[in-house]
């Protein structure tokens, strides 16, 4: 989607390209700033710019917890080179403590909207 207006686009440019904002320039962006509440009547499947990934994380779980219709799926883990169960638990339970984001991007538990109507 482009920018029609022309201060904005320019606002956008020098944030784009790192400079730093006038204060004048801050309070337009901020004036397109709303709350969490006013985004979920106002625009509930707006796209969200959100800074950190845990932050991202907590909001597509609370979006899936709210589903009704939702499948959930337990990793299968397989280990390897394991000399017997007391170190692949050891192991096991390591894996389980992981961030996704230290392992590929895969979740212990995958939930998944069933519903695609």
């Amino acid at each position: 989607m482009r920018q029609e207006d022309s201060q904005f686009v320019e606002i956008l440019t020098k944030i784009r390209n790192g400079n730093i904002l006038k204060e004048e320039e801050i309070q337009v962006i901020e004036s397109r700033f709303i709350t969490k509440e006013e985004v979920q009547s106002v625009c509930p499947e707006g796209i969200r710019l959100i800074f950190t990934n845990a932050a991202v994380n907590e909001y597509n779980h609370s979006i899936l917890n709210r589903e009704e219709n939702k499948t959930m799926s337990l990793a299968s883990d397989v280990f390897v080179r394991c000399r017997n169960a007391e170190q692949e638990n050891f192991v096991r339970q390591k894996l389980h403590k992981m961030r996704a984001d230290n392992t590929g991007g895969y979740e212990l538990i995958l939930v998944v909207k069933t519903d695609l109507a």
